[in-house]
């Protein structure tokens, strides 16, 4: 990956196997036309295990492969988000649509690409809700492709085969940014009992004639009701830099 935020998130180590994404692909395409020129996308999929007789990690399995060819995004996509939780895997491609990938890793000697869902726009970072949701963060995009605001999405995979969005709500118009868009403390959270709250500084374009808005979003998600609530607090106007904001929940 080429932001050093993000790299961390592309492997994972899961009962003494280490799962890595990686992507050694062009940074895409200019338009839709020029899109039907790209090679399938090349992010791969790694598991490795430790040979104990000299130490060295050696590669059990890779996706797509000979058995799974199909490729994990589309030509001319770079990766935006990758998350493993458990036996799972998520994989966000992006460049004019976001399909979120779901991997099923329960067998590390035989990864599967699961389940597939596009929508608008792309999540950069992901978070396991527990219930089997997913909430994702990013940006909007229009049919063209171009980003636009911040766009923060509840999803269902409770079924690999066959994620859902269950709610998703934009803010902001391009040039909005999020603590997210910094790195990962950037966003607070915290769980109590069936609910989850998030807390997300924003800067907001709202009128590109105006200065911008500073607000802090929060986000109650309940994993019995599957449900996402939202609320904000609103601190003022004009530019700021958020790159090192921070929120703490407490109570």
């Amino acid at each position: 990956g080429w932001d050093r935020e993000k790299t961390s998130y592309r492997m994972s180590e899961h009962l003494g196997d280490l799962r890595v994404l990686s992507f050694t692909g062009r940074s895409g395409w200019l338009s839709a036309a020029d899109a039907s020129t790209q090679a399938a996308s090349p992010a791969t999929l790694t598991v490795l295990r430790e040979n104990p007789a000299d130490a060295s990690l050696r590669t059990l399995a890779t996706l797509p492969n000979a058995q799974r060819p199909a490729p994990i995004g589309k030509p001319g996509e770079q990766v935006y988000a990758v998350r493993f939780t458990g036996d799972r895997g998520y994989v966000v491609t992006f460049r004019q649509t976001d399909p979120l990938y779901v991997l099923d890793l329960s067998n590390a000697a035989d990864p599967r690409s699961v389940g597939e869902l596009e929508v608008p726009g792309y999540s950069d970072w992901l978070f396991p809700i527990d219930g089997g949701l997913l909430f994702g963060v990013g940006k909007d995009a229009d049919d063209r492709g171009l980003m636009q605001g911040v766009k923060v999405s509840l999803f269902d995979v409770r079924d690999p085969a066959q994620p859902r969005l269950l709610d998703s709500r934009n803010y902001g118009l391009a040039g909005s940014v999020s603590g997210l868009d910094y790195g990962p403390h950037g966003l607070s959270m915290r769980v109590l009992g069936n609910s989850t709250r998030i807390a997300l500084p924003m800067l907001l374009t709202l009128d590109a004639s105006e200065p911008p808005l500073q607000t802090l979003r929060l986000f109650e998600i309940n994993s019995s009701t599957r449900s996402m609530v939202r609320s904000s607090l609103d601190l003022g106007t004009g530019w700021t830099d958020i790159s090192a904001t921070r929120s703490l929940l407490l109570g």
